[in-house]
């Protein structure tokens, strides 16, 4: 079964391949608040900005992923 924070990343990346830039956005900030240590999130969100053509966002969000979501070696 699929957790809401996959199905909100999977309709940020539809929504973005149909034109739909700030439900993708919309979306994409839904899953990181529901899941903030998972990067897909970031990474969509990025992507949207990006294609809004808000450069300074998307290498934000960009750079989110290394700051929140690093995974911690033992």
């Amino acid at each position: 079964k699929l957790d809401q924070h996959v199905l909100l990343a999977n309709r940020s990346a539809a929504n973005l391949a149909a034109g739909r830039i700030f439900n993708a956005i919309d979306d994409a900030a839904a899953v990181i608040a529901t899941k903030p240590r998972w990067p897909r999130g970031y990474f969509r969100r990025g992507k949207a900005q990006l294609a809004h053509q808000d450069v300074l966002k998307g290498v934000r969000s960009s750079n989110e992923i290394a700051l929140k979501c690093t995974m911690r070696i033992e």
